[in-house]
């Protein structure tokens, strides 16, 4: 447990730039931020038969609705089986918007194919929609969400 939290804590010195109409790389040490866990091909980072989180490559979440990956990593996910053994540590504290939405892309990019970019406007907006979430997502709740954002509003 002392090595996780060690690894979590580890996590929380990122430092990355985004340049107006690219997607960046984020600087070598934001690669901790997701290889921690995901490991460095985004795989998911083998702990004996199982892994600490799941594989980025071609995840749902990743190339999915910017929002909810979004809000993933601003407020983390609840561990809600066996299949890994640790639960995604929230980044709200610990990226900005900028920074946030650099890797965001950059994962985008590399792990969820042709996903769209998503621009700190974008992050700014997710973040303030949910401002006053207090606990990490469940994919549950994401699911709910993102029906709910389907469904039409019906006009009287």
């Amino acid at each position: 447990m002392k090595r996780v939290l060690a690894a979590h804590c580890l996590l929380l010195s990122l430092r990355c730039g985004a340049e107006a109409g690219t997607i960046p790389k984020p600087d070598p040490s934001a690669y901790n931020l997701c290889a921690g866990c995901h490991g460095l091909d985004g795989t998911g980072m083998k702990v004996g038969d199982l892994k600490l989180a799941p594989s980025l490559l071609e995840s749902p979440i990743v190339k999915g609705d910017p929002e909810w990956f979004a809000l993933v990593v601003l407020k983390g996910i609840t561990k809600e089986s066996d299949t890994h053994l640790e639960f995604m540590v929230p980044q709200e504290l610990s990226l900005d918007d900028t920074q946030l939405a650099t890797v965001l892309n950059f994962v985008r990019s590399e792990y969820g194919g042709k996903a769209a970019p998503v621009s700190v406007e974008q992050i700014a907006a997710i973040r303030a929609k949910y401002k006053d979430m207090t606990d990490s997502i469940t994919r549950a709740k994401l699911a709910e969400l993102a029906k709910a954002k389907e469904t039409p509003k019906a006009t009287p």
